[in-house]
């Protein structure tokens, strides 16, 4: 059991500090009005915790939803904890994986199959994984303007287009085994860096719904929801020209150098 602590917000019972952070950030703006009745499913700073997003989507998709956060850095986790950044959804990916019956099956033939002797097989195998995921790559093209995907052609730093597409080819996926093209056995969409974060969530959300409507008992769709953490470049401008009057003439520490401020 984890000790009664501001600091690594197992509050106390009748914790001041906690009291006044459920009250700035619920109270003062209004958002208790949207809260659920368990208040345990929120932090201190008014953020859904992890399990709590998870379980939510998962209702709303049946499907093999992940949420990622490893490709925010310890930097940018620091600031975001600081209010200098906010947490934004950067990209959805998208994978074909087979069913852990599908997967002994493969391993088992492996292991009695020359491997000479399985190329036709193997490529129809990837044949039939990049038709699979192909299809549903089509129907989010159908609803949502796709950057890259088809010969449409839009200024890229615009916020005219929704999602940016990217996959493999398989020369590069499955070499000596006679294919080309696209292999859309995995292939990801990033958001556009020009939409807000409600903008992007708004389109993931419907992008989710889509395929959640779509391809319902899809066993084989692996989806994964990729996070970034998007700078408060307007706060970090304004209070570094604040500060910087009172360093002229200071020396300061910065990653272990030491660094002197001009005087003039």
């Amino acid at each position: 059991m984890r000790e009664e602590s501001c600091k690594n917000r197992a509050h106390y019972p009748g914790c001041l500090t906690h009291s006044a952070a459920i009250f700035f950030y619920f109270v003062a703006t209004g958002r208790d009005r949207e809260l659920s009745a368990d208040k345990s499913d929120f932090n201190a700073r008014g953020f859904l915790r992890i399990s709590v997003q998870r379980k939510r989507c998962e209702r709303r998709c049946p499907m093999n939803v992940r949420h990622d956060r490893s490709y925010i850095s310890e930097n940018g986790r620091d600031l975001i904890g600081r209010g200098y950044a906010a947490e934004v959804l950067d990209t959805l990916r998208f994978r074909f994986t087979y069913t852990q019956v599908e997967r002994d099956a493969n391993r088992s033939r492996a292991q009695t199959q020359p491997y000479a002797d399985g190329i036709a097989e193997r490529a129809k195998a990837a044949m039939l994984r990049s038709a699979e995921m192909e299809q549903i790559m089509a129907t989010i093209a159908e609803q949502f303007v796709c950057y890259q995907y088809d010969d449409r052609k839009y200024p890229f730093r615009d916020g005219g287009w929704d999602l940016f597409f990217w996959c493999n080819c398989f020369f590069n996926t499955m070499p000596g085994h006679g294919l080309d093209g696209r292999d859309y056995s995995y292939f990801t969409l990033s958001f556009n860096e020009q939409h807000t974060a409600e903008k992007r969530k708004e389109i993931c959300d419907s992008v989710l719904a889509l395929i959640n409507e779509k391809f319902p008992a899809n066993p084989h769709l692996d989806i994964a929801l990729q996070y970034s953490a998007l700078l408060d470049y307007t706060r970090i401008k304004a209070e570094t020209a604040a500060v910087t009057p009172k360093l002229i003439g200071k020396t300061c520490s910065f990653q272990g150098q030491r660094w002197a401020h001009p005087t003039g």
